[in-house]
């Protein structure tokens, strides 16, 4: 027994698959880290050009350090997408970082930890990569045989359980991804692309349902993480669930809808106040000052509406090349209102590594500013549902929470965080509704909307085409 384990110790066929297999595993492991749906089999190009270096120059920091360049190029990539952004416009925002670097230490502690990890996974590389150079002939023809097949081979793709697995025997580290991304945001230098949702008229619901209403008083709220579930009748029991109190009001009217989603929240705002269709519109709107073909605020104001925007975050959140203070004030409200101007020490909100009040704070405000004006088109932005959230137990109804869990916990069994993120924008829609239920002199209709699915969900939770709206109107 001991001569055959010996024997494969030193064989190279062993080691040689051990080497790939266990590179393999680790590229795989930081993919689906980041919500990746398939499994890739196959041998990264970067790795193999790590190997050939190995060959010539038997440098083991130079491996090492190759190594990490491989899995940063994985985070650096798929880090943007697990928010909906473009890589480049992400890499962008990271101002806000340094607002409040202490929230962010978590993550320092944990890149310390994952490079510690790779450090041992690349020793133990290197111990079959050594064993493997005692052939290095045999090495090489290996690798020969891999870039052949990859040129005969074209790349396959099977399903097992419901997994997608792809076989590509030479994969490119994201390289196309990148590059995709890279020429959507020169993109953003010069065009805006109108809203694409086919099913809605290319409409967004605020365009379509708002823009040219005759309302007097109107409140569009978009939900940070709102998505839609991919259980149909959760979803229509979530629904029927927030509406509760509105079937009591005859006075009151509610429609639901789905609209379409292709982005992260920039593009939400974009989509919802000049039904624009991703992040790269909204930096040509904001940067360069490309004119998209809607612009409600613009719209209210010349028909004589009073148009407010509130957002329960910092004013200072956004890109580089603007914040939450610039978009608004480019869009031509006349008012505008933050985390600045409503914070007092009982409403901040603990949810999550931003700077907010609680976003009931910031919908009181609204609701106090829709009885002062004849004529008002209000906005409002929700953020305390970002992720990372964590519930506040503090503040939430426990007998109204357990009945949510004992109801929702069978699909969400495996993800704590999601049940209590939704239970979460449940209270937040549940309490604007009220407001309106409560409220006679106050806004005549209401768009309640998600900007997009929870970033960082199981995807066997959410649809990810798609977010719900509610149309909520008083009767005249």
């Amino acid at each position: 027994m001991i001569n055959i384990f010996q024997k494969l110790k030193h064989n190279f066929l062993v080691n040689f698959f051990l080497l790939i297999l266990i590179q393999i595993i680790l590229e795989n492991t930081i993919q689906l880290l980041f919500n990746e749906e398939a499994l890739q089999i196959s041998i990264s190009f970067l790795f193999l050009i790590n190997l050939l270096i190995f060959i010539l120059i038997k440098k083991k920091n130079v491996f090492f350090l190759i190594q990490i360049i491989i899995v940063s190029l994985y985070i650096i990539i798929l880090l943007p997408h697990l928010y909906y952004f473009n890589l480049f416009s992400f890499y962008t925002r990271l101002n806000y970082v340094f607002y409040d670097p202490l929230k962010f230490i978590y993550y320092l502690f944990l890149l310390a930890f994952g490079m510690y990890l790779l450090f041992l996974i690349s020793k133990l590389q290197l111990i079959h990569l050594n064993n493997i150079l005692q052939k290095k002939s045999y090495f090489l023809i290996s690798l020969l045989i891999a870039l052949s097949i990859k040129f005969i081979l074209n790349p396959f793709e099977f399903t097992i359980k419901e997994k997608k697995i792809i076989v590509t025997v030479i994969n490119q580290n994201k390289f196309l991804l990148f590059k995709k991304d890279y020429q959507e945001f020169k993109i953003g230098e010069y065009k805006i692309q109108n809203y694409q949702c086919i099913e809605n008229k290319n409409l967004s619901p605020t365009i379509r349902f708002m823009y040219n209403s005759d309302s007097k008083k109107e409140l569009l709220l978009i939900i940070e993480s709102w998505g839609i579930l991919k259980d149909n009748q959760l979803q229509k029991e979530f629904i029927r669930t927030i509406s509760t109190s509105l079937n009591r009001n005859t006075a009151i009217k509610y429609k639901y809808g789905e609209t379409c989603f292709n982005g992260n929240t920039s593009s939400a705002e974009g989509r919802e106040l000049l039904n624009m269709n991703n992040e790269e519109s909204y930096r040509a709107f904001l940067d360069k000052g490309v004119l998209p073909q809607f612009n409600i605020v613009k719209f209210k104001n010349k028909h004589n509406y009073y148009t407010v925007a509130a957002f329960s975050g910092s004013k200072v959140y956004g890109s580089n090349w603007s914040n939450s203070e610039g978009f608004r004030r480019k869009l031509g409200f006349k008012s505008r209102f933050y985390f600045e101007e409503l914070k007092n020490i009982n409403n901040i909100n603990h949810e999550n590594n931003y700077r907010s009040v609680n976003d009931e704070i910031m919908i009181d405000s609204l609701f106090t500013e829709s009885k002062i004006h004849d004529n008002i088109f209000a906005y409002g932005l929700t953020i305390n549902t970002h992720k990372p959230f964590e519930l506040d137990n503090s503040k939430i109804n426990l007998k109204n929470y357990k009945e949510f869990k004992n109801k929702y916990s069978y699909f969400f069994k495996d993800s704590q965080k999601d049940l209590n993120q939704l239970y979460r924008i449940k209270e937040i829609i549940e309490h604007t509704l009220t407001k309106l239920d409560t409220s006679i002199n106050s806004f005549e209709k209401i768009i309640i909307v998600g900007d997009h699915a929870p970033a960082n969900s199981n995807f066997n939770l959410y649809n990810k085409e798609n977010v719900p709206f509610l149309i909520i109107k008083k009767n005249n």
